[in-house]
């Protein structure tokens, strides 16, 4: 028998407001997690396990676009900042990053416009990689979250 909403029997009602208390509601965000951090601090992690990061917006993606990629990172992984921010969610996809650097007298500079992502269904520790200044240095993972916002 259907009701209009309004005449629905009370236990019905509370039905679906349960039902509508438990959804989440999520926004698609991009995190930068760094070589160092994950070496670090970072949990290997795969697709669609859900995650819960210390992590602070990212202020300055200037030097990420200059990898050449379309999608900057909206995120950062920070696990040694005083920041308290945390970033829950679902992983969707993970890309490792790679790109190329110039270097000369023991300094490494990024080459702009040479990144190349890489899918992965795992985030391990480390990457394999070419040493500083090969045509494959390794510098991070950039993982698309299903994030949860709110409590």
């Amino acid at each position: 028998m259907r009701y209009p909403f309004a005449r629905r029997p009370k236990a019905e009602a509370a039905a679906l407001e349960l039902v509508a208390s438990d959804r989440k509601v999520t926004r698609t965000e991009f995190v930068w997690i760094a070589d160092w951090e994950m070496q670090c601090c970072g949990e290997p992690f795969f697709l669609g396990d859900r995650v819960d990061w210390p992590a602070s917006e990212l202020t300055d993606p200037s030097w990420y676009a200059d990898l050449g990629f379309e999608q900057v990172p909206s995120w950062i992984y920070s696990a040694h900042t005083d920041d308290e921010s945390r970033l829950c969610g679902t992983v969707e996809e993970i890309e490792a990053v790679f790109c190329r650097f110039r270097v000369r007298r023991r300094t490494a500079t990024m080459i702009s416009g040479t990144g190349i992502l890489e899918t992965r269904t795992r985030a391990a520790r480390n990457e394999p990689h070419d040493e500083w200044g090969g045509p494959k240095s390794w510098i991070g993972y950039l993982v698309r979250l299903n994030a949860e916002l709110g409590e």
